[in-house]
């Protein structure tokens, strides 16, 4: 029978949890049907509402449900990274815990998976309940201008609700950086992947855990990661400078030949310096660029993922799991 990990970070979602595995419990239910075994992974991530009381709990109580405890509060991406690095099915979904993602939605994309033949499917929302029309605006321009200049194809209005074969585990488990956005890795691999639209509810309770802070700096991280644009603006505000600088000392200095003006010395003080701050900013562009080739290379991606054994000569697929190992851990 295969096996479905779902993989749920949580953080201070005691509100929520319950309902969570209710309704995970009725699609296990679908799934058994199906012939497929499902499980629930929950990722605590340093809470400090009681979420991880109630993770021990429904984990004591319910064996087809796993708790994993981080020390602190890692963040939303290295909490999905824990959950993925403890599954071992054959099938993995990402969704997040506050069920704004409709827990009911996986089996059809699972089925959608199989039937398609592909290696992701991944949710495509096309309404959002709930959400202020400056996110909604804010969230379109990202990844509009992410796709755009990192020359991935990143698709648009997704999150990290998604069902992924295990083979995707694998490669993401080839991937050490630490500021990670799953939502561009996992197009970055290059695996076959459709979407599946659906309208994404309101949080069932609680408060959002990416307030503007943590969406500015995950945009950051997005773009400082998969695009070189900062690096190309700055080299082009560098060449804006240079050229208006030097056109105008041109256009000038013939002024002053052919005695139509006498523009003084302020004038060329201020032409100077346009051209010695291109010159600045072109030159900070180019150590830029260096740098970026060196953060290219310290966060050691594969050069390559091949399709019939992973990246780097890993396996293909997660080994079979151990009934003998439990992934509760404190």
């Amino acid at each position: 029978m295969p096996r479905l990990d779902v993989v749920v970070p949580v953080f201070n979602e005691a509100a929520c949890l319950t309902e969570l595995v209710r309704r995970m419990r009725d699609v296990r239910q679908g799934f058994t049907a199906d012939d497929v075994d499902m499980h629930l992974i929950l990722v605590d991530d340093g809470s400090r509402d009681g979420s991880a009381d109630v993770v021990d709990e429904l984990a004591a109580t319910l064996p087809w449900v796993a708790a994993v405890h981080l020390t602190r509060n890692f963040g939303h991406q290295a909490a999905m990274t824990a959950g993925l690095d403890a599954s071992a099915g054959d099938y993995v979904s990402v969704i997040d815990a506050d069920l704004q993602d409709p827990p009911e939605l996986i089996q059809p994309m699972l089925r959608r998976l199989i039937e398609k033949d592909v290696d992701v499917v991944y949710g495509v929302r096309d309404r959002r309940d709930g959400e202020s029309r400056f996110k909604l605006k804010t969230a379109s321009l990202f990844y509009r201008m992410l796709r755009r200049s990192s020359g991935i194809d990143i698709p648009l209005d997704t999150g990290d609700f998604r069902v992924m074969k295990a083979r995707v585990v694998v490669a993401l488990r080839a991937l050490p950086e630490h500021n990670r956005f799953l939502r561009a890795l996992v197009p970055w691999l290059g695996y076959s992947a459709i979407g599946f639209s659906y309208t994404r509810d309101r949080r069932y309770a609680g408060d959002t855990k990416y307030p503007l802070r943590k969406m500015i700096t995950l945009a950051a991280h997005a773009i400082f990661a998969f695009s070189t644009m900062p690096i190309r603006l700055v080299q082009l505000a560098g060449f804006a400078l240079i050229a208006v600088g030097g056109f105008a000392c041109t256009a000038v200095g013939a002024l002053q030949l052919f005695d139509v003006v006498n523009p003084g010395t302020a004038a060329w003080l201020l032409l100077g310096m346009t051209v010695q701050t291109g010159l600045i900013v072109l030159s900070v562009g180019v150590v830029g660029g260096y740098v970026f080739r060196i953060q290219d290379e310290v966060k050691g991606r594969p050069l390559y993922v091949r399709a019939d054994i992973g990246p780097a000569g890993t396996p293909a697929v997660l080994p079979p799991p151990s009934e003998s190992i439990s992934l509760t851990e404190r």
